[in-house]
């Protein structure tokens, strides 16, 4: 079940601390254990460059391989004109990090307005942040 739930390499806030130097207090929202078409995530805000990062884990765990696996191509709007399509899997999970995301990033970027969103991520992540970014404000909705 360890592996399953993507929490095997340790994936946790220890361990983001350990690696990056981040102040607890600037942790502002974490989930460590992947779903299917919903990976790991974090939120952190980076004083010195007053930035808020969403940080996407990419495939780690079975129910990450079972989004990677979800291969179908899916129409999908980005506001800019011209069709687009997208992997189904990496889209939904990038609906489904914008889903559980994106009432915490409103309330900071309208509690922190100097401070400007950046979303990074790998391999899933890394797509499931393409899409985000493509998809703007109809996604996350700020």
């Amino acid at each position: 079940e360890v592996a399953l739930r993507g929490r095997l390499h340790m994936g946790n806030l220890q361990a983001l601390l350990k690696k990056t130097g981040i102040e607890p207090d600037d942790v502002v929202a974490a989930d460590w254990e992947s779903k299917t078409h919903r990976p790991s995530y974090f939120i952190v805000r980076d004083t010195k460059h007053k930035k808020l990062v969403l940080a996407i884990r990419g495939t780690l765990s079975a129910r990450d391989v079972l989004t990677d696996l979800c291969a179908t191509g899916e129409s999908f709007e980005t506001g800019r004109k011209g069709k687009h399509r997208a992997h189904h899997g990496m889209l939904e999970s990038a609906r489904g990090v914008a889903k559980e995301t994106r009432d915490v990033i409103k309330a900071e970027l309208e509690a922190n307005p100097e401070y400007a969103l950046v979303i990074v991520g790998h391999s899933l992540g890394g797509e499931s942040r393409l899409y985000l970014v493509l998809c703007g404000k109809q996604t996350i909705q700020i």
